[in-house]
Order: C-alpha cells, then structure tokens, then sequence
C-alpha cells in the first residue's frame, strides 16, 4: 500500500518531531559558537580600549609647552617585545607627513631600578631612528595620566597642547598591519581629518616591573 507524503506532513506527530529535530539542532550550534568564541576577560592583559573622549587628555605640564605643530607621545615599557610593531607603524606615520612631528617617549620605570632598566634595544632605537625625547617615567605616573595601560599607547597633540587622538596603532599584538589607528594618526600628520580619534592598543601592561614580557610576540 502506497503512503501519501502530504498526510504523512499534516500529521501532527511528523511536525512535533521536526521541531524537535530543529530545537536540538539551534541549541548544539549555539554551545559551539560558546565554546569556540574567545573570551575578552581572559585578553585583558594583552590589549586595552582607546579612551573614548581623547581631547580630555591633558597635555603633561612636566613636558613644558609644546614646541612643535603636532608631538607624538609614545608610552614605552623598555621591556615589552611587542614595541616592534608599533614602532615601525610609527616610522611610517611620521615619513608621510609633510613636516616631521615631535617624538616624547615615556619610559617606564620602577622606582628603585637604576638606568639598567632602560637600556633596552627598543630604547635604542627610539634614540636612533625618531631622535625622541626620552623622558624618564618613574613609576609610570605620566603614561597614566594618558590613559596609557599597556606599552605601545599612542596621544598625538596638535600645537596648542590638545589631543586629537590616543591609542594604538597595530591590528594585533606584536604584528603590524594596516589597522584604523595608524591611518588616523598618518591623516592626522599630513594635516587631514581622521575618521576615528582612537583605536585599541595591544601590548605588555605599562606599569609593570619585569625584565621581560609574560607573552613573547612574533614578528
């Protein structure tokens, strides 16, 4: 005897068990989603949200007035291995800018570690490839009032002291990359309007007192 589809369909018992079938199916996709989907809280050592209101930041009174059209503040644990990336999305910044901008570099530094602390090679080459002015952190008290939690945090003043925008400026930790961070500040430079005033920063915690990173970055 042949079955006729249609009823088999409009039976009530076929439609309670394709909806079952359904249910079970939306809920397995869904605790798979959960249990491949990274959790932030444990990445909060690893990046920080740029500050959304950047012109709230003051310019440092211990900096003295601002000297130069724009100034770039770059908050460096001499440490962190990620400060790679970040200094070569800078160099680019600063070779497209019509003028080149002033580089402060605040270095962190415990109280207590003598200048051995410092003498790091991606302190040397801040010396060597931005001649930045190096200023002496101590305890991190300046990189915090930048809003500045992790190393590789980025304020960039414009001439009257006022800070159009503060962040980082690679897409991950300790790889660079084009990233919306890096192309304002590089519109910033040349003397456009960027479309965003901050971007996520990656890298090592500012305020740490540690001779290396937790997490080694590849480049």
């Amino acid at each position: 005897m042949s079955t006729d589809r249609r009823g088999a369909w409009l039976n009530p018992t076929s439609w309670l068990l394709a909806a079952a079938a359904w249910v079970l199916f939306v809920g397995v996709a869904l605790t798979a989603f959960v249990l491949v989907t990274p959790n932030d809280a444990d990445a909060e050592d690893s990046f920080s949200d740029a500050f959304a209101a950047t012109e709230s930041v003051a310019w440092p009174a211990a900096f003295g007035p601002p000297t130069a059209d724009w100034t770039c503040v770059v908050a460096v644990h001499p440490n962190c291995p990620c400060m790679g990336a970040t200094l070569d999305a800078l160099e680019a910044a600063v070779a497209s800018a019509p003028a080149a901008p002033r580089l402060i570099a605040t270095v962190y530094r415990p109280s207590g570690a003598d200048a051995s602390f410092t003498d790091t090679p991606t302190v040397g080459r801040l010396g060597r490839s931005f001649d930045a002015w190096m200023f002496d952190d101590v305890n991190g008290t300046v990189g915090a009032s930048l809003g500045a939690e992790l190393s590789g945090h980025v304020v960039v003043f414009d001439g009257d002291g006022i800070a159009r925008f503060g962040g980082g400026l690679t897409p991950e930790r300790g790889r660079g990359g084009a990233n919306a961070g890096l192309d304002a500040v590089t519109t910033l430079l040349s003397g456009g309007k960027p479309e965003v005033g901050g971007f996520r920063v990656f890298g090592c915690p500012y305020v740490a007192p540690m001779d290396t990173c937790a997490v080694e970055c590849e480049r």
